[in-house]
């Protein structure tokens, strides 16, 4: 009996849509040999790998063999989430996804736990209405206790380190990925999530756009006028400070030097005269050198501490690393503000 491949909208859901070119190569390569390659993979008939294929198979009238039809084993008390839970792993895994990519799927798999979550709670309810002596039911982890052996565990992925460790990502890009999702921009959205736009790029785009009101003198300002999350801009907190650079508070124990160079440093008109800018650059050279020096040195070349590390600590350290790049990023774009600025 010839196997039935049956689809299920919330396992397509994680058949990540290939481009038009994609879709194109495929279309032209089963018109002109057939199917050939990797098996379609099922879960009780289910597709759970392998959409596109059966869908263009099935415009162009090709008939799936059974031999290009695999089931899969999850095990006899798996559920539709087991399921979702394994696409979403074998999609990470097997396909060369942007972080944007990866961390759409996941943010899916998360809509379905939490729809399977509330559910269960619902299930859970009418259960403990139905039967008063049910000795607990606790709702936040989804747990019967004393009516089911083997309560389902809790998949519930609600911090940034349970999420960015599902996708393969730096907790640095979950939080990025997350500013663009909340913000205004649909098409911006859609593109990360496409991964047609980095991560990073769209995180540029979206804090470009951000501005935040001063509170001493009301203006609208860029985020970058302000230090950190300071609800005065950096224009008035000079202004401030320069008011009350004779306070007592101050000068009972600063030196005279020190008021002297805090003062020019708040009062001069040109903050150039201030500081060595040579220096500055060459310190900013020497910094960056040094530290690619000792990061090469102790991983790759002297110590080679990478090749005695197992695979998970290997992981780890990319991580460090990808975060850390993530956070020269946001560097480079402050640096990029000020000099499109004295460029205007």
């Amino acid at each position: 009996m010839k196997k039935q491949l049956l689809i299920n909208p919330r396992f397509e859901k994680f058949s990540p849509p290939k481009k038009p070119e994609e879709m194109e190569r495929l279309r032209q390569s089963l018109s002109d040999r057939g199917y050939v390659g990797l098996p379609i993979l099922t879960w009780h008939n289910y597709i759970v790998d392998g959409h596109n294929r059966y869908h263009v198979c099935k415009d162009l009238g090709i008939e799936i063999e059974d031999k290009n039809v695999e089931e899969i084993d999850l095990g006899d008390d798996a559920t539709e989430i087991d399921a979702m839970d394994w696409m979403l792993t074998h999609q990470l895994s097997s396909k060369n996804l942007t972080p944007g990519e990866k961390l759409a799927m996941t943010e899916k798999f998360q809509e379905e736990v939490k729809l399977e979550n509330e559910k269960r709670k619902s299930e859970a309810i009418a259960e403990s209405n139905r039967n008063r002596n049910l000795s607990c039911v606790q709702l936040d982890t989804i747990e019967i206790c004393n009516q089911k052996p083997n309560p389902p565990r809790d998949r519930s992925l609600n911090t940034r380190e349970q999420i960015a460790q599902k996708a393969g990502v730096s907790t640095g890009t979950v939080a990025r990925y997350n500013k663009v999702m909340n913000s205004g921009d649909e098409d911006l959205k859609q593109k990360v999530k496409s991964g047609a736009v980095t991560v990073n790029k769209a995180y540029e785009e979206v804090r470009k756009r951000e501005v935040r009101t001063c509170k001493t003198c009301g203006k609208e300002k860029k985020i970058i006028d302000f230090f950190g999350d300071d609800e005065i801009c950096k224009e008035c907190s000079r202004r401030e400070s320069a008011e009350h650079i004779d306070d007592p508070r101050f000068t009972s124990y600063a030196s005279e030097e020190t008021k002297k160079n805090f003062k020019d440093v708040l009062t001069k008109r040109d903050p150039k005269e201030n500081i060595d800018q040579d220096f500055e650059i060459q310190w900013l050279k020497d910094t960056c050198k040094e530290f690619i020096t000792r990061i090469n040195e102790r991983y790759f070349d002297s110590l080679a501490s990478i090749e005695k590390m197992d695979k998970e600590h290997i992981h780890e350290a990319y991580n460090v690393m990808e975060e850390f790049v993530s956070n020269m990023f946001d560097l480079q774009g402050k640096f990029e503000e000020r000099r499109n600025g004295s460029d205007g």
